[in-house]
């Protein structure tokens, strides 16, 4: 008696062990067909009877359907009402009573129903006919069970693993819709950002040739600086309409303090109009890795700004220094009326802008040249104590 129970729970043990390698090599296939296939097998084998007939039933569209069979009759696509009574227990039911399409083969045997069920729900079950009555103890059982719930786990997890892959495809579809709509509105929106960007050049520009006096000779100095101005209008027009496409830089060991000078020299005309006074504070050996003509760009971008900022005689200081973390670092300063703390989170939101008749780009367009040269933009202000943006770049 002894040795059939240790022979018993040996063949347990074993039964389990096929149940946890076959669960797996079935989830990680993610394949429910490969999955239902060793269900019916081992179930089937459980029972140590070679006459059964199975099928298994999962429940969807508030129904139980037929997924998988393996029976020489036909099954019904739909789970029968003369099954479903006997999955109210949610345990294994053993019963004499043959459902209706398999008594012809099954007349002397004997129908179990084996529900695959998780801790809230049971999603699916087994019927397994056998040709004869066999005997069924209470390990048996506790087996079937246990199997049940295995493979229902089995199933959920591939279920899940499905829908997970659904959401992400339809969230993939989403993105590429909105990164094409998002495309559309910056090709539409493009017409103003030339407009901004070639507002300040052209300003700049306008204000050198005022410096012209008519019937006198026009100085070297100043046609040169028009020149150049006008070579940037057009660079940062051409930037602009590159703008889907990706930029291919000009970097260069630049001195900060040189192109710093040179974006004060085309804003002159600004400057005297308001008698606005620029401090500098310039560590001449400070040198960044950039592209002359888009850094040109941010620092007239940011000098602009200040000068509108800030009123009759106000003053801008300018400081080019090496950074804390061995980068080179620009400060703009202005003593203007600075900017509401409920807007300084939105500053450098493409198209967000207080200033009457402006784009809301020129920030937008001077924090992504910054980001494509590896460098960092940070902005402090205060209403009255003026604005302070600092610039950090890879030094040379």
């Amino acid at each position: 008696m002894e040795g059939r129970r240790t022979e018993r729970f040996i063949c347990t043990l074993n039964t389990i062990s096929t149940i946890s390698s076959a669960v797996h090599m079935a989830c990680s296939s993610l394949n429910t067909d490969i999955l239902l296939h060793l269900a019916v097998e081992i179930l089937t084998e459980a029972l140590g009877s070679k006459d059964v007939f199975c099928a298994v039933y999962l429940y969807e569209d508030q129904r139980f359907n037929l997924k998988f069979y393996k029976a020489p009759f036909e099954v019904p696509a739909v789970a029968p009402k003369e099954l479903l009574k006997f999955l109210r227990h949610r345990t294994v039911a053993v019963v004499e009573e043959i459902p209706e399409f398999a008594k012809e083969h099954c007349q002397e045997g004997m129908l179990l129903i084996v529900p695959l069920s998780l801790k809230d729900r049971i999603i699916g079950f087994v019927p397994i006919c056998t040709k004869e009555k066999i005997y069924i103890d209470n390990l048996q059982e506790e087996i079937l069970s246990t199997l049940g719930v295995i493979f229902a786990m089995g199933i959920e997890l591939i279920r899940l693993h499905s829908e997970t892959n659904r959401r992400l495809e339809e969230i993939r579809a989403m993105q590429a819709r909105l990164i094409e709509n998002e495309r559309i509105v910056t090709i539409q929106r493009l017409p103003a950002g030339i407009a901004h960007e070639i507002k300040n050049p052209l300003a700049a520009a306008y204000g050198i040739a005022q410096m012209f006096k008519p019937g006198e000779p026009v100085e070297p100095d100043l046609l040169n600086r028009l020149l150049k101005t006008l070579y940037r209008t057009k660079e940062q027009v051409f930037e602009l309409l590159k703008h889907s496409k990706p930029t291919l830089q000009k970097l260069e060991t630049v001195r900060l303090s040189k192109l710093l000078e040179e974006t004060i020299s085309l804003l002159t005309y600004e400057l005297r109009k308001k008698s606005v006074e620029v401090i500098r504070e310039f560590d001449e050996r400070v040198a960044a890795y950039v592209d002359s003509s888009q850094m040109g760009q941010v620092f007239l971008n940011l000098i602009m700004n200040a000068i509108d900022a800030v009123k009759e005689n106000g003053r801008i200081r300018i400081r080019v220094k090496n950074g804390y973390d061995g980068s080179a670092q620009v400060i703009i300063a202005d003593d203007g009326a600075g900017i509401p703390e409920e807007n300084l989170k939105r500053l450098f939101v493409p198209f967000f802008t207080t200033k009457e008749g402006g784009s809301g780009l020129g920030l937008s367009i001077c924090l992504q040249i910054i980001k494509n040269h590896n460098g960092r933009i940070a902005v402090k202000s205060k209403p009255g104590k003026g604005t302070v943006f600092s610039i950090l770049l890879p030094s040379a």
